[in-house]
């Protein structure tokens, strides 16, 4: 599994991805750390990217352990988000309306991924 992150989302996230991170590609399926909205029985699927420092990492990101690479290096998933992701996907900032999408060959797989630091 592959995920490019576009140049565009590179930019964006460009302050936020220093030394000591480790990033995570969060499906928000309720038992996901520091998540505090809503979680509802929903069609539309929703991740956030988690950007944690090394020096915060709580026991809830073992849940972690799935690897996928990336050109910004190695990002973690839940072994249970798998079914919802492609082979090979996409991060990119579309600017007009302002948000991370994640897409795949068949085409945009979240809306709107949220950007956390932790």
């Amino acid at each position: 599994m592959k995920l490019t992150v576009t140049n565009a989302a590179l930019e964006k996230l460009q302050d936020k991805l220093v030394d000591g991170v480790d990033v995570y590609l969060d499906f928000i399926d309720g038992d996901s750390p520091g998540y505090e909205g809503a979680i509802s029985c929903t069609l539309a699927v929703a991740y956030r990217l988690l950007i944690v420092s090394t020096d915060k990492k709580l026991k809830a990101f073992d849940l972690y352990q799935t690897k996928v690479e990336s050109n910004m290096g190695n990002i973690g998933i839940k072994e249970s988000s798998i079914r919802y992701l492609e082979e090979e996907m996409t991060l990119d900032f579309n600017a007009s309306l302002f948000r991370f999408q994640l897409k795949g060959n068949s085409g945009i797989l979240s809306e709107n991924v949220l950007i956390e630091s932790m």
